[in-house]
């Protein structure tokens, strides 16, 4: 997002010499740094695509220091826009956030509700030679959440209904290695479990 720059004081000189200093609101580095220049006069005196006008920059002190000669500069009407890189990403709080006005005439939206988990944290049943199903995949879930405390383990098949026999292709996790484990579950699919040592914990997402 472009910014206007708060400027704290300004320092005319020959080149290499003058200088811009921020305020609160300052860029973080050089390279968001999109021009300044003094109203009054009409004259940019930093533009990082001219190379005699450039310059390098302080993002401790705030401090730009300008290659162009800016003697005889009052500096009392200087503008400074920069890109405000961190603004333009990532989630935000609602006092920094954009209003968005939605139109009258608008299709519908496809809205998508995040959640951490389906229903609460459970144990795990016991275990079983052929594979215990971990429970009732409810309506949505995607992925089994398995979380291991310290001592923990299980081993486990994932399988479209309970195996006739001990499966060969089993997964095994323990809490030396890993202390949660998502484990994805195909349409129709659902996990056993054929060992378990402690008591894990686990929850549908």
């Amino acid at each position: 997002m472009k910014k206007l720059a708060d400027i704290s004081s300004f320092t005319a000189g020959s080149g290499g010499s003058g200088t811009v200093i921020f305020g609160a609101i300052a860029p973080a580095d050089i390279k968001e740094i999109l021009l300044v220049t003094d109203v009054t006069s009409q004259t940019i005196i930093y533009n990082p695509f001219d190379s005699t006008k450039g310059g390098s920059y302080n993002s401790g002190t705030k401090t730009l220091t300008l290659e162009f000669n800016t003697t005889g500069l009052t500096g009392t009407s200087l503008q400074a826009w920069f890109w405000d890189e961190a603004s333009a990403h990532g989630q935000k709080t609602m006092s920094n956030s954009l209003p968005v006005a939605i139109a009258s005439d608008q299709s519908t939206l496809q809205v998508e509700l995040k959640k951490d988990g389906l229903g609460v944290l459970t144990a795990c049943p016991a275990a079983s030679t052929n594979g215990t199903a971990i429970g009732s995949v409810p309506s949505g879930a995607r992925a089994v959440r398995i979380y291991l405390n310290s001592g923990d383990a299980i081993s486990f098949t994932i399988a479209s209904s309970a195996p006739g026999s001990a499966p060969s292709a089993v997964i095994n996790l323990t809490s030396a290695n890993i202390s949660n484990w998502d484990e994805p579950l195909p349409s129709g699919m659902n996990l056993y479990i054929t060992a378990k040592t402690g008591n894990p914990l686990f929850r549908f997402i």
